[in-house]
């Protein structure tokens, strides 16, 4: 019975797929103007599934499909899962209501959104309003009365091309795409309650016999949900800065779209760690960012006037460029995990000022047998003593006073981890839209079945839609994001705690404008 289910599934799949394929051609920018704009929403504290809703203004033009990444600041927000699981819940609504949406959580707090008619054919008609609904989960750590603002970034919208029989065919994507931002705010909404007064008239009558008529109007209740009476907008909502470098935020309060003015105080919360300070008007002074990362401090400034409604803004300070030592010495990389077996080629440079032309001896201390040479190529020993193995590396400049330093390289245990093929090893990504594709996963022994999952990594540019394993075959349905990433993917797989390891790669499609381009 499971085999058959399998069957099922996989023909399933390659349907939507062949649809996929005919949904998303290749194609050069369309002239046009549309705009995508993120709703408001509101929500308690520990609250779930708080709806928020994306809208479109498409007046000139229909639309066959989209692709948009709706991102907020901090960590209070986070998509509403699906029930059942995988994913989040992403509902299309009005125009859009025939289409199927698709929304996966990304890095930087993002989620990307997919909207597409996988069975071809459909498109959004010409209009204005809500297309999307997400729903959010709020933090218990969220303070009512702040908000959060909700960007959209990374928008495709795809035109739409008359096929001549009322209908149409996907296009190009529009080349002028105008994003609104939205807000969320932590609080119970407020509810208003307007009551009708019963009225009675009386019609007179006329010369002619006529019986008098009364008429009573009966008496009715409006009720009217407000997500928020005040709002506070910080501007600019990020930004990022050098090390003692100074930055001017501005703020509004309004209630009902009109603005009422407000009397502020401005704080970083928590206290900043780096120096960093705000005064009185808004004014924000970083400091001095001394730690090998970059810094991100909260601005938080609160409406004392009008109900302590707050707003926030995050600002990343950069690392602050300390003077490099007379000499020193550095290995790219320096660490990684490999392999068994893996060949790592490693790079040794000096840096500073009056330095002589490198001289370098490698060296390595290992347990496994690995070794390298002194062109500092790394191949990996054989590592079955049934965990991770770690190699350290070091480098020794003799022309400039015998100045050194370590790399440190990770080798997976043999026992562990199973090796797997997957095809096509190459993923070709388009500049433009996101493109569909079948991976197809072979091994030795590894047990697939319809409870092994798959994650790629790093994963931001290849969204997982569905897969289905068993025994030593493994098929996955996957988005390629538009203008995604070039470079090597690890393909992870885990069944009942074991793991099986495959490696694909992503290049970009040459543009057509590009010398030579020729298909």
């Amino acid at each position: 019975m499971t085999n058959r289910k399998g069957r099922i599934l996989f023909v399933q799949m390659v349907v939507v797929l062949c649809f996929l394929l005919l949904s998303f051609p290749l194609a050069y920018s369309q002239e046009g103007t549309v705009t995508l704009s993120i709703g408001d929403g509101a929500g308690l504290p520990g609250s779930t599934d708080n709806p928020v809703q994306i809208g479109l203004d498409n007046s000139e033009d229909r639309t066959t499909g989209m692709q948009v990444d709706i991102c907020d600041t901090g960590d209070l927000l986070t998509p509403s899962l699906n029930d059942p699981p995988p994913g989040y819940v992403c509902e299309t609504t009005g125009r859009a209501a025939s289409f199927s949406c698709l929304a996966n959580e990304i890095a930087g707090g993002c989620v990307r959104v997919i909207v597409a008619d996988f069975e071809g054919g459909s498109f959004i008609e010409v209009g204005t309003g809500p297309i999307i609904t997400l729903k959010y989960d709020v933090s218990e750590g969220a303070s009512i009365g702040e908000c959060k603002v909700l960007s959209a970034e990374n928008a495709k919208i795809t035109s739409c091309v008359d096929d001549g029989e009322g209908g149409c065919t996907p296009g190009s994507p529009f080349d002028n795409v105008t994003l609104e931002d939205g807000e969320f705010c932590f609080g119970d909404p407020i509810t208003t309650t307007t009551t009708t007064t019963p009225t009675t008239t009386t019609t007179t009558p006329t010369t002619t016999t006529t019986t008098p008529t009364t008429t009573t109007t009966t008496p009715t209740t409006t009720t009217t949900t407000i997500t928020s009476s005040y709002k506070v907008t910080i501007s600019p909502s990020s930004a990022t800065l050098d090390s003692d470098a100074s930055l001017q935020f501005s703020v509004n309060t309004t209630y009902g779209g009109e603005e009422v003015g407000g009397t502020y105080t401005w704080e970083i919360v928590p206290e900043s760690t780096i120096g960093s300070v705000i005064d009185g008007n808004g004014l924000f002074t970083a400091g001095a960012n001394t730690t090998e990362s970059v810094v991100e401090e909260t601005v938080k400034v609160t409406d004392t006037e009008h109900e302590n409604k707050s707003a926030t803004a995050t600002v990343t300070i950069k690392i602050k460029e300390q003077p490099p030592p007379e000499c020193e010495v550095k290995i790219n990389p320096s660490s990684a995990t490999v392999f068994s077996g893996d060949i790592l080629p490693l790079t040794a440079s000096t840096i500073g000022e009056e330095c002589e032309p490198g001289d370098y001896e490698w060296s390595i201390n290992t347990e496994i047998e690995s070794v390298i040479d002194q062109e500092g190529n790394y191949t990996a020993g054989s590592n079955d003593t049934g965990s991770q193995v770690t190699d350290t590396i070091t480098v020794v400049d003799h022309a400039n006073g015998d100045i050194s330093e370590s790399a440190v390289i990770a080798v997976e245990s043999e026992e562990l981890v199973k090796n797997v093929t997957v095809f096509p090893p190459i993923l070709l990504g388009s500049r433009w839209i996101p493109l569909p594709y079948i991976l197809l996963i072979t091994g030795e022994d590894t047990k697939f079945d319809l409870n092994s999952t798959i994650h790629f990594e790093p994963g931001g540019d290849v969204l997982k839609l569905c897969q289905f394993g068993f025994g030593n075959i493994m098929f996955a349905i996957v988005f390629l994001s538009a203008s995604p990433q070039e470079g090597a993917v690890n393909v992870i797989i885990t069944t009942d705690g074991e793991v099986a390891v495959g490696e694909i790669a992503i290049e970009l499609l040459p543009s057509p404008l590009a010398e030579g381009y020729s298909l």
